[in-house]
């Protein structure tokens, strides 16, 4: 599993992306990195939310569902 956090702009842009926690597999790490880079806007924030950025942390786990 690997663990980040990244700052989500007004108008969606993603930035400052950061591993909080390692799988201790540095390609699966870069993996995740790069599918939210990949993303690239996300939808503007709904007038309610006046911050001009969000910081949010997201998990990738390589377990399978069940």
């Amino acid at each position: 599993m690997t663990r980040y956090k990244r700052d989500v702009g007004e108008m969606g842009l993603i930035s400052k992306i950061e591993i909080e926690e390692s799988s201790g597999n540095e390609h699966f790490d870069q993996a995740a990195i790069q599918a939210v880079m990949a993303a690239d806007l996300l939808p503007s924030f709904p007038v309610e939310i006046e911050e001009e950025y969000l910081n949010t942390h997201l998990r990738f786990s390589n377990e399978t569902a069940r």
